[in-house]
């Protein structure tokens, strides 16, 4: 009856090993298959009309509305000058948003701070910590490593019309203007920031009393992955196990 018990123990602790190393390889090779771009918050459930965007490779998530501006002010007024934001401070007006979705760089940060400001505090979409793309290397943005790495595009080409057309992923964006869109990237002259013409794919400096289009990102994931219900049953297994191991050396 021992050896009996000893063997069905080594049966079930082999299957365990098994089914996690398949766990690992499956896992791991669906991460590699995986796109860079993962669609998050589908507005409908089951939906592909995601509300955000993960980038796995910058680890930042992405508004997936890129003209969420024109929809919700966050209760801002179109049209309607704005406070002074603390580097446009030397420029008389100009700091609006607009009902088509463009704002002036002052505009824009004034909506962004609004977006994180709305719900009672908790944020847009849960979170308060959006913010406009930032600069990651000397030549290079959160926006430009978008359309280029992600998207496929390709100077001067459209970003719409590149390889693929844009990309298969793309359709996880919507609202997409073929112009340009703000930065939060400043310069030591502070009457520039820097901005990214999607219908170029290229970054370029601006005055912040133009007005182009604005697109939010935010550090990290938007939602936390739900762990497979695989894993939750190698758990309880494993937790058999040690149960019945106590159980015998009482």
């Amino acid at each position: 009856m021992i050896k009996l018990i000893k063997q069905l123990r080594s049966t079930f602790i082999f299957s365990l090993k098994a089914l996690s190393l398949g766990l690992y390889l499956t896992l791991g090779l669906s991460a590699l298959a995986q796109a860079t771009l993962i669609g998050r918050l589908p507005a409908t459930l089951g939906g592909t009309d995601y509300q955000a965007v993960y980038d796995t490779d910058l680890d930042i998530t992405w508004l997936a509305d890129t003209n969420l501006i024109a929809s919700n002010s966050f209760g801002l007024l179109y049209n309607t000058e704005l406070d002074d934001y603390p580097s446009t401070s030397y420029v008389e007006t100009d700091n609006r948003i607009f009902n088509d979705g463009r704002a002036n760089w002052g505009g824009a940060s004034h909506w962004v701070d609004a977006m994180n400001a709305s719900s009672g505090g908790t944020g847009y979409l849960g979170y308060d910590d959006w913010r406009l793309a930032k600069e990651i290397g000397p030549f290079d943005n959160e926006l430009s490593h978008l359309f280029y790495d992600e998207l496929g595009g390709r100077p001067p080409a459209i970003a719409t019309s590149a390889p693929n057309n844009g990309g298969p992923d793309l359709v996880l964006f919507n609202n997409l203007q073929t112009s340009n869109y703000w930065t939060g990237i400043e310069f030591s002259n502070p009457e520039f920031a820097r901005f990214f013409r999607v219908a170029g794919t290229q970054s370029d400096a601006g005055r912040k009393t133009d007005a182009m289009f604005v697109i939010a990102a935010r550090d990290g994931d938007i939602a936390a992955v739900p762990v497979p219900a695989a894993m939750w049953l190698m758990g309880s297994a494993l937790m058999g196990l040690v149960g019945f191991k106590r159980k015998k050396t009482v």
